[in-house]
């Protein structure tokens, strides 16, 4: 299973079930029973009917920097904890041009995940960055984009059930390795500088 740990909790928010990725009769008690009603993840499933994702977190049971998904279930709430190393590696596969990376930023411009990164993000907020204010805004983002030292054409495309934001970044210029190669097989041997 892709997720660390899926737990039930009843319609009273009482942890009933619980299945963990690497199996702990230490975390199974103490989750067994818990009470998760005041939990916000589980709240938000509860109040809206419908499937909730949280923003990053550090899961006590792994350690690890996670996203939780809650989704109704008859009486109760499905919960699941997916890592981000899982959730880059099924973004990964989704991407089928090395060139592209791309970050994924909840509507407070926290980053919660890169790809390229491994999950090992510290708390990172972009929204300081001008063109992903734009991305949040839904406003036109500029054809091009200069970030520290980066320079790159930018997309964006929000996700209405999670309420984030995918910004994908295609390497410009010199930068995209494609545009550099072709550079170098026109410019005669010595006669090119290496770009910085």
């Amino acid at each position: 299973q892709p997720f660390d740990a899926v737990y039930l909790a009843g319609p009273d928010g009482v942890v009933e079930a619980v299945s963990l990725r690497s199996q702990s009769s230490m975390h199974l008690s103490e989750l067994l029973g818990s009470d998760l009603s005041a939990n916000r993840l589980y709240r938000a499933a509860v109040e809206r009917k419908t499937s909730a994702w949280s923003n990053k977190f550090l899961s006590v049971l792994t350690g690890d920097v996670a996203v939780g998904i809650a989704v109704p279930v008859g009486d109760g709430v499905l919960i699941g904890e997916l890592s981000l190393t899982e959730l880059l590696g099924a973004l990964q596969i989704a991407i089928r041009d090395p060139r592209l990376s791309v970050w994924i930023i909840d509507r407070r411009g926290e980053l919660v995940a890169e790809t390229g990164s491994e999950g090992k993000l510290g708390p990172v907020n972009l929204l300081g960055v001008p063109f992903v204010q734009a991305a949040l805004a839904g406003d036109a983002l500029p054809n091009s984009v200069s970030h520290r030292g980066e320079d790159f054409y930018p997309a964006v495309a929000q996700s209405a059930l999670l309420d984030w934001f995918f910004l994908v970044r295609m390497p410009a210029g010199l930068n995209d390795p494609d545009v550099r190669a072709n550079a170098l097989l026109v410019v005669p041997e010595g006669q090119h500088e290496t770009p910085k």
